[in-house]
């Protein structure tokens, strides 16, 4: 898989508005440095509409056919709403990396699903995201999980060339300060 120059990424995460919905926000940046869009929508928390909600919001948006890309700050949205990113690439036809800044305990996971509504179908969603992969880059471990890309090293390339003032790659780490600053602003105007 070659990647150009500037290709264009969509980056997203979320942020809880209240008790029951989390923001989306997804920026798209071209190369590392050019913010060219921000998307956003909503989700319940601990449901099961994140696919579709990030689905939806990508095939709605007029980057669609310039997005080379989708990151995610992990697999998780809004609580325990799980994005299975092999069936989001399927259905996007875009390769998806969830970056993770330590490796999940699924014993933890295990654990607090225990509380939730058909825990066996969230169970099925984390199974079917594969491993999760590790490489050192700057000194740091970065995990992940990837859908739709041939080789690790390709997946590793995108986020090398993303990751500019963390680990965390520039349009997630974008895509969360936006989050982050609705999701402040909504609990303060209530």
């Amino acid at each position: 898989m070659r990647f150009k120059e500037n290709i264009r990424v969509i980056g997203i995460d979320d942020a809880f508005l209240d008790d029951a919905y989390s923001i989306l926000i997804g920026v798209i940046l071209r190369g590392k440095h050019v913010l060219e869009g921000v998307v956003s929508s909503e989700i319940h928390i601990d449901g099961f509409d994140a696919n579709d909600k990030i689905r939806d919001m990508i095939i709605d948006s007029t980057y669609l056919k310039q997005i080379k890309v989708i990151m995610l700050d992990g697999i998780t949205v809004g609580g325990f709403n799980f994005v299975d990113i092999k069936l989001l690439y399927e259905e996007t036809g875009i390769p998806v990396i969830a970056i993770m800044r330590r490796r999940p305990d699924f014993d933890k996971i295990d654990t607090a699903l225990d509380n939730l509504a058909e825990k066996d179908k969230r169970v099925a969603i984390i199974k079917n995201c594969g491993d999760i992969n590790a490489f050192f880059y700057n000194g740091n471990k970065i995990f992940y999980q990837m859908a739709g890309f041939d080789k690790n090293e390709d997946c590793e390339f995108v986020i090398k060339k993303f990751s500019v003032n963390s680990i965390i790659p520039e349009p997630v780490r974008i895509a969360h300060l936006i989050a982050s600053g609705i999701a402040k602003r909504g609990r303060n105007i209530t």
